[in-house]
């Protein structure tokens, strides 16, 4: 069963009729302008179950975007002058959050925060600090979520979860550099999709995009390259 709601709204329960014409989007992954297509083709000219048009569609489409974060990531929120970490569960539109400008922590706004449920493949990335050994960091994000690889003596890149190997570096706060030491896989019940203005957040202390999966789709991209046209074509937004 299919069911998303925004983290800002009340949310809306999806009647049966919607729930029998929306199969497992989330779970087939299909390429996000035909699943979006797809919804807007259900939900015109006139949304199933008596739903208007834009609840159906706040319905459907999150299933769509398949880049998201488990339910256990932790955010950092300026709220009022302070700083505070929080389940990304409770991050709202418009909060600031926390994320590097190589290497420098600054603050962007959230333009979305969707809660999916269903059945997702969570790749959990274990990485310690090298000069450090015993501050060690996890993250569970889907297999298509692009991560920030740093290298010795080239550009930091960007690359899929499902790509990353024991030894590969990415990277935290204040320049802070992790190796991977660890890569599991689990089934999670709920997914968030969070998108933010920089198209970048600090993620349970790993620095990552939040960028469309099929943006980062298909190898390594150089990061200055893939995050300046995101900012081009964002920055109406913000």
């Amino acid at each position: 069963m299919f069911l998303a709601q925004n983290i800002l709204g009340a949310g809306v329960a999806m009647s049966s009729a919607v729930l029998l014409l929306l199969p497992k989007k989330a779970e087939a992954g299909p390429a996000m302008p035909a699943c979006l297509a797809l919804c807007a083709e259900i939900c015109l000219p006139t949304a199933p179950g008596g739903l208007t048009y834009a609840a159906c569609m706040a319905l459907c489409t999150p299933g769509c975007y398949v880049s998201c974060f488990s339910n256990e990531t932790m955010i950092n929120v300026f709220i009022n002058g302070e700083e505070i970490k929080k389940h990304i569960g409770e991050v709202n539109i418009g909060d600031m959050v926390l994320t590097s400008n190589y290497g420098k922590n600054e603050y962007t706004k959230v333009l979305r925060n969707i809660k999916t449920e269903g059945n997702f493949e969570f790749m959990q990335i274990t990485a310690q600090n090298p000069y450090n050994i015993s501050h060690i960091q996890k993250i569970q994000v889907t297999p298509e979520h692009g991560l920030v690889l740093g290298h010795e003596d080239s550009p930091m890149t960007i690359d899929t979860a499902a790509h990353i190997q024991i030894g590969d570096t990415l990277h935290g706060p204040n320049e802070e550099r992790l190796s991977v030491i660890d890569i599991s896989r689990a089934v999670l019940d709920s997914k968030y999709t969070l998108e933010t203005c920089d198209g970048t957040v600090l993620a349970s202390d790993f620095y990552v995009t939040t960028v469309c999966n099929e943006v980062v789709a298909g190898g390594e991209h150089l990061f200055g390259s893939i995050m300046d046209e995101w900012h081009s074509n964002h920055s109406s937004l913000c």
